[in-house]
């Protein structure tokens, strides 16, 4: 899959990382970026949506587009295998199989255009655990998600005023949604363990589920040091990274259900509609 790098984009990271040559063992990252890679998932997903339903109250797409999705094809910087630039949009939405930086109003308005690029290119530097648990995440997330957009888009009257009320509701919606599949994810890493590994799980007091509180960011960041210690276990394959993608999708399970996106306040995407129409006006 080919994706193109454009750079620096807005609510991302804004220099290019510099990488230092190290031999073979962990890859220290900080945790905190584990909640706020979580928080911008939701958030930039909820900018996505909202950037759909605003073409379509501005006549820029057909009424009866057709809306499906496909993987990244754009992305600020480059990763590493040891550390991944992992990409806080869960897929790419395509309208009439374009995304919305390739509407024709996008190409010309280069200010535009880079407000629509800047949440499918956004991402965040993180451990190969942490990508790991976004798949898990997004297998049991990506098909709900995107009859929930779907649905948005064509409920929105084409060349009408933007229905701020229904676009909030389904940003809250998609919220409630991702708090359903991290469940799922959970469910989904068991069952790969017990096929790459062959053996059943059996819940522990320590094993991470939703009652735990992860928001205890000592005692999370203690377990990940332990089954670290080894340095070879960084560089196994993600369904042999301990319990590691468990933990982290906890963690980010609890950070999105502390988080409210911006975007459910109806004055805020008033004010995010009339940017985009400032940017159509340059």
């Amino acid at each position: 899959m080919v994706r193109t790098h454009v750079g620096p984009v807005a609510g991302g990271r804004q220099t290019e990382p510099v990488w230092i040559e190290r031999e073979r063992g962990p890859v220290p990252f900080d945790i905190l970026s584990v909640e706020k890679h979580a928080r911008g998932r939701t958030g930039t997903m909820a900018e996505i949506l909202h950037h759909c339903v605003y073409l379509k109250s501005r006549g820029l797409i057909r009424w009866e587009a057709v809306v499906s999705s496909c993987g990244a094809r754009l992305q600020d910087f480059r990763g590493k295998i040891e550390v991944p630039a992992a990409h806080q949009a869960m897929c790419t939405i395509l309208l009439d199989s374009m995304r919305t930086d390739q509407m024709h109003v996008s190409r010309n308005f280069p200010k535009f255009r880079a407000i629509m690029v800047a949440p499918q290119a956004r991402t965040d530097f993180v451990g190969k655990a942490v990508n790991y648990s976004d798949n898990l995440l997004e297998e049991g997330l990506i098909a709900p998600a995107l009859d929930l957009f779907r649905t948005t888009i064509n409920r929105q009257p084409g060349e009408r005023r933007l229905e701020v009320n229904m676009l909030s509701d389904a940003i809250f919606r998609f919220r409630d949604l991702s708090l359903q599949s991290f469940d799922r994810g959970f469910e989904a890493y068991y069952e790969r363990r017990e096929h790459n590994e062959g053996w059943i799980f059996v819940p522990t007091p320590k094993s991470a589920n939703h009652d735990i509180d992860y928001s205890d960011m000592d005692r999370w960041s203690e377990a990940i040091d332990e089954n670290l210690r080894v340095d070879k276990d960084v560089w196994r394959r993600p369904s042999q990274q301990l319990s590691n993608p468990e933990i982290f999708l906890g963690m980010q399970r609890d950070a999105v259900a502390r988080t409210i996106p911006e975007l459910v306040n109806t004055d805020v995407i008033e004010e995010r509609s009339c940017e985009l129409d400032e940017a159509r006006a340059r």
